[in-house]
């Protein structure tokens, strides 16, 4: 019987290695307004937290209003294909290479799908 080992991951992990991803979106900080670092934490929080951004910001200390980081996405992120293709490139970068060339898609973001 092979063994494999143990790793123990923590919710601080996934959420920095998800933040530290997403900091290659297309982004940037406008003015004193809202940092990047303020949108990708928020946007983490209302995905892993199941919340809409509005509740999001309520519940985060320090945060930008709800209605002042939805304005800044969809103004910075309204390039629906370039986005695509961006997080399309993201995720593969995280494919182990030890997979190698014998696997398919692991895993392919579609901004169509996700508005479905």
């Amino acid at each position: 019987m092979c063994m494999h080992p143990q790793y123990t991951l923590y919710s601080q992990d996934v959420c920095t290695l998800t933040i530290n991803t997403l900091a290659h979106l297309p982004l940037s900080a406008r003015g004193n307004r809202v940092q990047v670092r303020d949108l990708l934490h928020v946007l983490v929080f209302a995905a892993a937290s199941r919340l809409s951004i509005n509740q999001a910001c309520r519940d985060l200390d320090g945060t930008p209003s709800g209605a002042t980081v939805l304005g800044e996405l969809a103004t910075q992120l309204s390039d629906l294909e370039r986005l695509e293709d961006t997080l399309n490139a993201l995720l593969a970068r995280l494919v182990p290479t030890s997979l190698g060339q014998r696997g398919g898609s692991v895993a392919k973001f579609s901004c169509v799908d996700a508005w479905k």
